[in-house]
């Protein structure tokens, strides 16, 4: 075979395996989408044989691994995709809740603080700050995250009911019956979140009287 036919040869084979690369990961992104996991793995898996700098495969790999609670191998995947590329700002927010839901909640604010600087107009990742610095203990950091969030976006029902939870922590019933009211305006009344709080938020309701008559 001439030079020019193996180089013929050499492009036609990365051609197929680029093509083969980019149909698994779409693959492996439909099986995801509809909570076919271990599915999504195994193409995901196969994209990383064929590409190792796939952050997508890698970040999506983590996801994958963190819903099914395998938070390690999930901190794995994470730091691949933000090796590859630093500045993903989603791999920064799941590496940070990652971390938090092993307890290592300082490392976990360094994440979110990464992904914040990324981009500073995602909720999601105020909020999950939010939390981590209300699992630390400080809930006036923690406030200002929430106000961030709801700064950005007024109807984020979840920073709504979190920053209502603060105010009734310290006894300010009344501003916290407002955050409620807000939260409640926002979300279904079937919605899990509103479920799971749904005690805490009636009995604050009834402690301030000018709320209590308007929303129960």
């Amino acid at each position: 075979m001439t030079d020019g036919g193996f180089c013929l040869e050499a492009c036609q084979r990365y051609k197929n395996a680029m093509k083969n690369y980019v149909e698994l990961l779409q693959r492996g992104n439909a099986l995801m989408d509809i909570g076919l996991y271990r599915e999504a793995v195994m193409y995901y898996d196969q994209v990383i044989e064929i590409n190792q700098q796939c952050e997508r495969a890698w970040h999506n790999k983590g996801a994958i691994f963190h819903d099914e609670e395998k938070y390690l191998q999930a901190l794995d995947c994470f730091n691949k995709a933000i090796a590859i590329n630093p500045k993903n700002k989603d791999s920064w927010n799941y590496k940070g809740l990652a971390l938090a839901n092993i307890l290592r909640l300082n490392e976990a604010l360094g994440c979110y603080d990464k992904a914040i600087a990324i981009n500073s107009k995602d909720i999601i990742v105020w909020f999950n700050k939010g939390i981590a610095l209300l699992r630390l203990g400080n809930d006036l950091e923690a406030l200002r995250c929430f106000d961030a969030a709801l700064k950005i976006d007024k109807k984020d029902y979840e920073s709504w009911f979190a920053k209502g939870d603060i105010l009734r922590k310290i006894g300010r019933y009344w501003d916290a019956a407002i955050c409620y009211r807000n939260g409640l305006i926002y979300c279904d009344d079937d919605n899990d979140y509103f479920m799971a709080k749904k005690d805490d938020i009636i009995r604050t309701l009834v402690q301030s009287e000018k709320y209590s008559c308007e929303i129960i």
